[in-house]
Protein backbone atom coordinates (compact mmCIF):
# COMPACT_ATOMS: atom_id res chain seq x y z
CA UNK A 1 0.00 0.00 0.00
CA UNK A 2 2.74 2.52 0.71
CA UNK A 3 4.17 1.88 -2.80
CA UNK A 4 0.86 2.59 -4.43
CA UNK A 5 0.33 5.79 -2.51
CA UNK A 6 3.84 6.93 -3.49
CA UNK A 7 3.03 6.23 -7.15
CA UNK A 8 -0.14 8.30 -6.86
CA UNK A 9 1.83 11.17 -5.40
CA UNK A 10 4.53 10.92 -8.09
CA UNK A 11 1.98 10.85 -10.85
CA UNK A 12 0.18 13.73 -9.29
CA UNK A 13 3.30 15.90 -9.01
CA UNK A 14 4.34 15.06 -12.57
CA UNK A 15 0.91 16.09 -13.75
CA UNK A 16 1.15 19.31 -11.76
CA UNK A 17 4.59 20.00 -13.21
CA UNK A 18 3.68 19.19 -16.83
CA UNK A 19 0.31 20.95 -16.91
CA UNK A 20 1.66 24.53 -17.01
CA UNK A 21 4.16 23.62 -19.73
CA UNK A 22 1.47 21.98 -21.85
CA UNK A 23 -0.86 24.95 -21.34
CA UNK A 24 1.89 27.41 -22.27
CA UNK A 25 2.68 25.47 -25.45
CA UNK A 26 -1.00 25.36 -26.42
CA UNK A 27 -1.56 29.06 -25.76
CA UNK A 28 1.65 29.99 -27.59
CA UNK A 29 0.84 27.91 -30.66
CA UNK A 30 -2.73 29.20 -30.85
CA UNK A 31 -1.50 32.78 -30.49
CA UNK A 32 1.10 32.21 -33.22
CA UNK A 33 -1.54 30.78 -35.56
CA UNK A 34 -3.86 33.72 -34.84
CA UNK A 35 -1.12 36.31 -35.48
CA UNK A 36 -0.06 34.52 -38.68
CA UNK A 37 -3.61 34.52 -40.00
CA UNK A 38 -3.92 38.24 -39.23
CA UNK A 39 -0.70 39.00 -41.10
CA UNK A 40 -1.85 36.97 -44.09
CA UNK A 41 -5.18 38.78 -44.05
CA UNK A 42 -3.46 42.18 -43.96
CA UNK A 43 -1.19 41.20 -46.85
CA UNK A 44 -4.15 39.93 -48.85
CA UNK A 45 -6.05 43.14 -48.18
CA UNK A 46 -3.07 45.20 -49.38
CA UNK A 47 -2.78 43.08 -52.51
CA UNK A 48 -6.49 43.42 -53.25
CA UNK A 49 -6.39 47.16 -52.69
CA UNK A 50 -3.35 47.75 -54.88
CA UNK A 51 -3.60 45.08 -57.59
CA UNK A 52 -7.28 45.12 -58.53
CA UNK A 53 -7.58 48.87 -59.18
CA UNK A 54 -4.34 48.82 -61.18
CA UNK A 55 -5.57 45.91 -63.30
CA UNK A 56 -8.94 47.61 -63.80
CA UNK A 57 -7.20 50.81 -64.90
CA UNK A 58 -5.07 48.88 -67.40
CA UNK A 59 -8.16 47.12 -68.75
CA UNK A 60 -9.98 50.42 -69.18
CA UNK A 61 -6.95 51.91 -70.97
CA UNK A 62 -6.72 48.88 -73.26
CA UNK A 63 -10.43 49.09 -74.02
CA UNK A 64 -10.06 52.76 -75.03
CA UNK A 65 -7.10 51.90 -77.26
CA UNK A 66 -9.09 49.10 -78.88
CA UNK A 67 -11.97 51.46 -79.59
CA UNK A 68 -9.57 53.94 -81.22
CA UNK A 69 -8.05 51.18 -83.34
CA UNK A 70 -11.49 49.99 -84.43
CA UNK A 71 -12.38 53.54 -85.40
CA UNK A 72 -9.16 53.92 -87.39
CA UNK A 73 -9.73 50.63 -89.19
CA UNK A 74 -13.27 51.69 -90.06
CA UNK A 75 -12.02 55.02 -91.40
CA UNK A 76 -9.34 53.25 -93.45
CA UNK A 77 -11.97 50.95 -94.97
CA UNK A 78 -14.16 53.93 -95.85
CA UNK A 79 -11.23 55.79 -97.41
CA UNK A 80 -10.20 52.68 -99.34
CA UNK A 81 -13.72 52.27 -100.70
CA UNK A 82 -13.77 55.94 -101.73
CA UNK A 83 -10.44 55.61 -103.53
CA UNK A 84 -11.57 52.48 -105.33
CA UNK A 85 -14.77 54.21 -106.36
CA UNK A 86 -12.87 57.27 -107.64
CA UNK A 87 -10.44 55.10 -109.57
CA UNK A 88 -13.22 53.13 -111.18
CA UNK A 89 -15.05 56.32 -112.14
CA UNK A 90 -11.86 57.74 -113.72
CA UNK A 91 -11.38 54.50 -115.65
CA UNK A 92 -14.94 54.80 -116.95
CA UNK A 93 -14.41 58.46 -117.84
CA UNK A 94 -11.26 57.81 -119.82
CA UNK A 95 -12.88 54.92 -121.62
CA UNK A 96 -10.02 52.52 -121.19
CA UNK A 97 -10.76 48.87 -121.68
CA UNK A 98 -8.74 47.86 -118.63
CA UNK A 99 -10.74 47.17 -115.53
CA UNK A 100 -9.75 48.12 -112.03
CA UNK A 101 -8.51 44.63 -111.32
CA UNK A 102 -6.24 44.71 -114.36
CA UNK A 103 -4.72 47.99 -113.22
CA UNK A 104 -4.14 46.86 -109.66
CA UNK A 105 -2.65 43.53 -110.65
CA UNK A 106 -0.27 44.92 -113.29
CA UNK A 107 3.31 44.88 -112.15
CA UNK A 108 5.30 48.05 -112.44
CA UNK A 109 8.60 47.46 -114.16
CA UNK A 110 11.60 49.24 -112.73
CA UNK A 111 14.19 50.55 -115.21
Amino acid sequence: MPVQSMQNIAEHTMFKAALPIVCAVLIGSISWIFVSIQEIDKSLHRIEESEIPRVNAELAKSARLLEKLEEQITNMRINHAKMVQQLESRIKETGTKNTFRDITTDKVEMK
